[in-house]
């Protein structure tokens, strides 16, 4: 039995980067609902999508939510059992990749899987591959609805969608495996200016850290090594 996907895209000003990914999502005929929430952009995202993808469902937030109320409001409208949540500023994201991670995910019958995305700049190489402090919020997976919707909790901030995921499937002894992906995404220095992006990692790392707390998070840098590890064996 066929099984389709139901893909979640949480974007905002992301109109220079957005028609290339919808390009590669169209392709894989198991992905039959493609969902961007525009989370309160001031560009025109909305507008492109709307005009050059007129298969693409568009969700709008009047204002800007933060990425974990994009994909909750995704969810929403999401009609398959499984979901591919995407970040909007990938570049150089491959169908045969995709289609390779839906495979694995669907023949290894798991519950999730963690796309790792490359690092591209001395900084992101520091945290992601030597010191992997930046694994366990790895933004682009695979996932059951159900375990998803789980997640989500009366005040869930921008950025505590994935560690409260990792935590969840932690805690119920969920399968999961990692897949590394030739996509990388954009900084948030690159897209506005270095001081804004770094006003926004400081956001991130004190809502992740006030969530889970420190000693959970080493939890799970540690957890998601170790799922690397088997991923390497398949």
């Amino acid at each position: 039995m066929k099984t389709f996907y139901s893909c979640i895209l949480p974007i905002y000003n992301e109109s220079p980067r957005i028609s290339a990914i919808l390009k590669i999502l169209i392709e894989i005929k198991t992905i039959n609902q493609i969902i961007c929430v525009d989370d309160g952009s001031t560009d025109n995202s909305r507008q492109l999508i709307s005009n050059e993808f007129p298969e693409v469902r568009v969700m709008a937030h009047k204002k800007n939510l933060g990425k974990a109320k994009a994909i909750k409001t995704g969810l929403s409208v999401s009609e398959n059992k499984d979901i591919i949540i995407l970040d909007s500023d990938l570049v150089n994201l491959y169908s045969d990749e995709l289609k390779e991670a839906l495979k694995i995910y669907k023949l290894k019958s798991l519950d999730c899987l963690i796309m790792r995305t490359r690092s591209v700049n001395p900084i992101d190489r520091f945290l992601k591959d030597i010191i992997n402090t930046s694994l366990p919020f790895e933004g682009c997976r695979v996932v059951k609805k159900k375990i998803a919707e789980r997640v989500f909790t009366e005040g869930l901030k921008c950025y505590q969608f994935e560690v409260l995921l990792n935590k969840y499937l932690i805690n119920n002894n969920c399968k999961v495996r990692l897949m590394p992906i030739s996509a990388y995404g954009i900084s948030k220095a690159a897209k506005e200016n270095i001081v804004t992006g770094v006003r926004k990692d400081m956001i991130m790392w004190n809502q992740i850290l006030s969530t889970i707390g420190f000693l959970n998070f080493i939890s799970q840098i540690n957890w998601v090594r170790k799922i690397e590890g088997f991923s390497n064996k398949l």
